[in-house]
């Protein structure tokens, strides 16, 4: 008996041993994760350069550069391609925003980011501009031209805490069209903001 238990136990122990040396059983191999590149930007199209309403008829904010400025642009990286700054820097719960060019176009900052969330250029700067449309809005608001070039306005707002605007909203579009009375004169605006 003390033999066959010592056979049992020698048996065993090479049995073990000899397992022990096998090589592991492979693990799957996962497939490699294939990432899509992100789309690539959209094209940029300059206002002082380019007639977006002819050129591009489906235009969108995310189109549009302005002096050299898109939204999404770290301002602090842009702010001097744009000249001196008019004026004091309005600062809102949100964002700040600047004027530059005698008010002709005024970039709203998201402030913990610093990045440019909308550009609004103004009658000041209409002169500059190349579109036939946007400069008739710009010059004399004719709501009409406005109509007939983008359609029926998406909403209308009055905000009587911005100088009394009313604005023509294409939201779609990342757009609004801005008309405000400042000392009883009509001034006009556009701002191409980020889309909804």
């Amino acid at each position: 008996m003390r033999n066959r238990l010592t056979l049992l136990v020698l048996f065993s122990t090479l049995t073990l041993s000899l397992g022990a040396c096998a090589p592991a059983a492979e693990e799957p191999v996962a497939e490699p994760v294939v990432e899509e590149a992100p789309p690539p930007p959209p094209p940029r199209h300059e206002l002082t350069e380019v007639a977006i309403s002819e050129e591009i008829p489906d235009f969108t904010s995310q189109n549009i550069e302005v002096l050299g400025i898109k939204i999404g642009d770290s301002t602090n990286a842009v702010a001097g391609d744009l000249g001196e700054l008019t004026g004091d820097t309005v600062v809102r719960e949100e964002d700040y925003i600047t004027a530059y060019r005698e008010g002709g176009i005024l970039i709203y900052t998201i402030r913990l980011t610093g990045i440019a969330r909308a550009i609004e250029v103004t009658s000041q700067l209409a002169d500059e501009i190349v579109d036939p449309n946007l400069k008739v809005w710009l010059e004399d608001g004719d709501q009409s031209v406005l109509r007939e070039w983008l359609g029926p306005e998406e909403s209308l707002e009055s905000i009587p805490d911005d100088n009394n605007a009313t604005e023509f909203g294409y939201d779609s579009r990342g757009l609004r069209f801005i008309q405000r009375v400042i000392n009883g004169q009509d001034f006009y605006a556009v701002r191409f903001s980020e889309m909804q």
